[in-house]
């Protein structure tokens, strides 16, 4: 278990002081024809805070603007973690329709740094269930030099292509980003004079909200750490184990031991499984049969998930005739009967 260093602490309060302070949110987009942030200042807001436990303190921002958009910003400061998250909300309170939402982004701030200091960003490949998945990277962010860098999901996943944890080292310090978001999403780093402009959030927005209508931003966390790397990465293991691991009287749930089956196989195929995972005494809690078993695309016994149309089949809640109809009951019975 890491603990945090009074530094540290320190560090994450003043920055969230600067930003109550300031009245500037780390959240942006465009609104009709101009930035969001052009439209704030000046506009009616309301701050205010509350206690939700022992260890954290909730404070909002809300601001008006005088056609009805309303933009809410809900973060939470920690006191036993150099850590500040939030998640913000755009809510249309008016009676028509509003201008053009569009590229939305639920962070976007300057983190100061000093021109001749040296960054770098440390990342993840994501999962696309290859050899390199999960490979780490190390980018440096050099004036002048190296372009932006920009890391980001495919195919709706949020960790498809690139793992939404990201650490962004400044010499000896650094601050650890993590995205909340369960489809696809863009996060960038740019290096100017004044520091790194880190932007992360969903990608492609372009919308408008009816009357009444409300969305919400991907969550962010920001976590300060200084001194050694690998510290700020346990700081965030600590952090994730604390706050959103599942708990059961106080400790982390444990959690079932999975194992997972290609859908598009026959029934017999699954039993054979079930059968050869009794035989050699593997211990699964659970049998996950995931993406195929549904629709009524034509059964190919050698199509994989990547050689299979499966996908557009999504939606359908009935099993396939070919491989499940009529024939569940029989693998609910197995996998009842085995104990699994």
């Amino acid at each position: 278990m890491a603990h945090p260093t009074e530094s540290e602490m320190t560090t994450a309060g003043r920055w969230l002081e600067a930003l109550l302070a300031s009245r500037s949110l780390p959240v942006a987009a465009r609104y009709g024809e101009r930035p969001l942030a052009d439209l704030l200042p000046g506009r009616p807001w309301q701050q205010s805070s509350r206690q939700v436990d022992d260890q954290r303190t909730q404070h909002t921002l809300e601001f008006r603007d005088p056609g009805g958009l309303v933009l809410r910003w809900e973060g939470i400061a920690y006191k036993d973690f150099p850590a500040v998250e939030w998640v913000a909300s755009l809510e249309n309170t008016g009676s028509a329709d509003t201008p053009i939402l569009a590229d939305i982004q639920a962070l976007d701030t300057l983190f100061p740094v000093a021109e001749d200091q040296r960054c770098w960003v440390h990342h993840h490949r994501g999962s696309q269930f290859r050899l390199e998945d999960f490979e780490p990277f190390q980018t440096p962010l050099v004036l002048n030099v190296e372009p932006d860098l920009r890391l980001a999901t495919t195919g709706g996943r949020s960790s498809d292509g690139a793992l939404p944890f990201m650490n962004l080292q400044t010499g000896q310090a650094g601050i650890i980003l993590a995205i909340g978001w369960t489809g696809d999403w863009a996060a960038s780093f740019h290096r100017d004079p004044q520091g790194v402009r880190v932007a992360a959030g969903m990608q492609k927005t372009h919308l408008k909200l009816y009357p009444g209508e409300k969305i919400r931003t991907p969550r962010i966390l920001l976590l300060f750490w200084e001194g050694d790397r690998w510290h700020g990465q346990n700081l965030l293991r600590s952090f994730i184990l604390a706050y959103n691991t599942p708990q059961r009287d106080g400790k982390p749930a444990p959690l079932p031991i999975v194992d997972g089956a290609w859908g598009k196989r026959t029934t017999e195929s699954q039993l054979a499984k079930m059968r050869w995972l009794q035989e050699n005494r593997l211990s699964i809690d659970t049998l996950w049969i995931d993406a195929g078993w549904y629709g009524d695309s034509p059964f190919n016994p050698k199509a994989d998930t990547w050689g299979d149309a499966w996908a557009n089949q999504v939606g359908s809640w009935y099993p396939n005739k070919v491989t499940y109809w009529s024939t569940t009951i029989r693998i609910t019975q197995r996998v009842t009967s085995s104990g699994m």
